[in-house]
């Protein structure tokens, strides 16, 4: 009676060790990546809302100082470079007025692995002071 493993039987054990412990590893950087995907759209979407807030900001103080326009200093366009978490966002921030309607759009964008990234964020502020 033989005892032991065939060589057969041991290539086989870790071709199966190979396989999964490759499967592992690759499980683990595509979490690491995620997660970093994630962080970098989350500080995205408060970069866009702070963007909007900004521009709600300058109505409010326009209401209060009792400007003839609710528009008056509120930019067409502006860009920004913000520098967070080792990555370069770039917010622009663009409006556009009705009569009594102002459409605030606010697109930050940014590289993740050297893929570009973009997240577009569309606020509508009134004239609730008519």
């Amino acid at each position: 009676m033989k005892r032991g493993f065939t060589i057969l039987e041991l290539l086989f054990v870790i071709f199966i060790l190979t396989v999964g412990i490759g499967g592992a590893f690759y499980l683990i950087s595509q979490t690491f990546w995620g997660v970093s995907v994630t962080k970098n759209r989350l500080v995205a979407a408060y970069l866009a809302q702070e963007g909007i807030e900004e521009i709600r900001n300058k109505r409010d103080e326009n209401f209060l100082k009792g400007t003839p326009s609710w528009t008056d200093g509120i930019p067409q366009s502006r860009t920004d470079s913000i520098p967070l978490n080792n990555r370069n966002f770039t917010r622009k921030i663009t409006t556009s007025s009705d009569t009594d309607k102002l459409i605030v759009t606010c697109e930050v964008s940014w590289f993740e692995k050297g893929l570009p990234q973009s997240l577009t964020v569309v606020e509508r502020l009134t004239n609730w002071k008519q």
